[in-house]
């Protein structure tokens, strides 16, 4: 039921997984998933790495809505504090419905694929005092965002791979984002 007391038919679904000791090694990890036919319905996830703690993930889908129902999302967000992450692949939406948000909070996440797309961006990223590894793409950048958020002192971008240079200048993209940066900004930040 809604605020008013009337049935709205939705079906809400809440999935939260943290660890602050050990490792964990998953080949995909799925969030925010929402399919089937009831309108209102919404899957939320919530994935939260921290301090001593490690995951080690081939991809991770923030948001993946497959429901056509009216109002039906979902949500995705990757919370790392003061743990690490290493992704060997992507981290994406799977649709454009919903938000996905990464937060990393004085720890690290590399990511060895992308992080987004321009077809469909990641909502947010926000970095306080983090330590981001990219490897570089002749072919795309690397974080393709809606929003940018920057804190703390000092976040550092680290570049683990750079393919071969065919001609000078050559340009790296690493991370795209629509409109004003958020937070700090990058000026003595990053």
């Amino acid at each position: 039921r809604n605020a008013s007391g009337t049935d709205n038919g939705g079906y809400n679904g809440v999935g939260v997984f943290e660890f602050d000791q050990g490792t964990v090694d998953a080949t995909t990890i799925n969030m925010g998933l929402c399919s089937g036919n009831s309108s209102n319905s919404l899957a939320t996830g919530t994935l939260t790495v921290g301090a001593g703690g490690a995951l080690l993930a081939g991809n991770i889908s923030l948001v993946n809505v497959s429901s056509v129902a009216e109002n039906a999302s979902g949500s995705g967000t990757l919370n790392i504090s003061s743990g690490a992450a290493t992704i060997t692949g992507n981290i994406t939406k799977t649709t454009s419905t919903g938000a996905g948000t990464i937060t990393v909070n004085t720890g690290s996440l590399a990511v060895q694929g992308r992080i987004g797309s321009s077809a469909i961006p990641v909502d947010n990223l926000e970095l306080t005092d983090a330590t981001l590894t990219l490897a570089a793409s002749a072919t795309a950048t690397n974080v393709v965002v809606t929003n940018l958020t920057t804190g703390g002192s000092t976040n550092v971008i680290n570049v683990s791979f750079v393919p071969g240079v065919t001609g000078y200048p050559a340009q790296f993209p690493l991370i795209a984002y629509s409109g004003a940066i958020g937070g700090v900004g990058f000026d003595n930040n990053v």
